[in-house]
Formats: structure tokens, C-alpha cells, sequence
């Protein structure tokens, strides 16, 4: 059974409670369950995954691997075998969120219609402020669905600045499915302006 931990906040930033450590073979699972408190609802809370091994010294370049729609962080741990491991033994700082409602993360009282959107401008960025923090360095991220959406939005409002983001890859999902453009999918998804500039088409 996993560690039940957390009584007091693992970040400087806003309350972050590590709620879980389990070992799972050769690499641990910590499970920090994150309120920023940013969003229209203050109450809103998502988990975080830090894989680390316990035999490393030090963590690696930190990356940040962003599920799609209804998965979890499953998706990238395929009976230890999935990319999450790979990088993990590469020597990679590996950091798996869950979205709203979605894997670890706790279910909401009041869920709202916009949720996709606020999970963007809210959820996020608050991410990458925290794995900054932990790992001292901009995450790389690899997304896929609507977290490649999400990361998007994020980099074309300007919620995500260079100081957060080393690198971005997308792995299908948006830019993939029924040749609609990657513009017209963010507009489909209330991520942007059909007529915003900037967007590709």
C-alpha cells in the first residue's frame, strides 16, 4: 500500500500535499495532489506524478507528459514498459499530470461546462510553475489530444513564457484527425477566435 502523506504544502507557490509514495519496482511514483487556488473555483484540485529512480543521484532534465482525453497517466506506463519509463531511464526528471476529474485527481462537487478552457488557463499554467520550482528548470513538454490543446492555448496567450517551457512536442491528437487544421480544432474547442491571428491553418 502507498504511503499516505502530506500535511503540509511541498511548494512555495500554493498548496501541493504529496498524498502518495509508493516504490514500484525500480523507480518510485510520488503522487502531489495541487490546489492553486487560481481559478473561478478555488477549491479546484489536480494530481502530479514525479517518477524518479531511487538509485540516481540526480534528477535530469525535467519533462512534463500530458495525457489526453479520459486517460491518465497510464497512458504514458504501459506495464513499465511506456515512454514514461523510457525517459525515466534515460536519466529525465519525468512529471505525469492528471487533468481535472481524471485518474488521481479528486472528482468536483460543481463541475462547470468550460471546464477545457479553464483547465488551460488556470490548471497549466500552475503546472509548470510547480515542476519549475521542484526541478529548478523549464519542463519540456509531450502532449497528445487535448493536453497538446492545452499546452497550445497556453503558449499563445502568453500563460506559458520561455522561462517555462524548454520545448513542446506534440504526439497526434489536434493534428492528426479528419484533416481539420490545427487552427479550426483550437476555435472547435473554445481555445480561440476563428479569425485570431497567429493561428495555423
Amino acid at each position: 500500500m502507498p504511503a499516505q502523506l502530506g500535511v503540509k504544502s511541498s511548494s512555495g507557490l500554493f498548496s501541493a500535499l504529496l498524498t502518495e509514495a509508493e516504490l514500484k519496482g525500480d523507480y518510485a511514483e510520488d503522487v502531489y495532489l495541487l490546489r492553486p487556488g487560481n481559478s473561478l473555483d478555488p477549491q479546484t484540485q489536480f494530481a502530479v506524478t514525479r517518477l524518479t529512480r531511487p538509485d540516481q543521484q540526480a534528477c535530469g532534465a525535467p519533462v512534463v507528459l500530458l495525457h489526453g482525453l479520459y486517460r491518465n497517466r497510464q497512458q504514458w506506463i504501459d506495464s513499465g514498459k511506456g515512454l514514461a519509463i523510457e525517459l525515466l531511464n534515460r536519466g529525465y526528471d519525468v512529471w505525469l499530470p492528471e487533468l481535472r476529474e481524471h485518474g488521481s485527481s479528486p472528482l468536483r462537487t460543481n463541475p462547470r461546462i468550460d471546464e477545457p478552457h479553464d483547465i488551460a488557463h488556470f490548471d497549466i499554467p500552475a503546472l509548470a510553475l510547480f515542476v519549475r520550482e521542484q526541478s529548478g528548470r523549464a519542463p519540456a513538454w509531450i502532449s497528445i489530444d487535448v493536453g497538446a490543446l492545452s499546452v497550445l492555448y497556453g503558449l499563445y496567450h502568453g500563460l506559458l513564457s520561455e522561462n517555462l517551457v524548454s520545448g513542446f512536442i506534440s504526439l497526434g491528437g489536434p493534428c492528426d484527425k479528419d484533416a481539420i487544421s490545427l487552427g479550426q480544432r483550437l476555435v472547435d474547442a473554445g481555445h480561440a477566435q476563428a479569425d485570431a491571428p497567429g493561428i495555423w491553418r
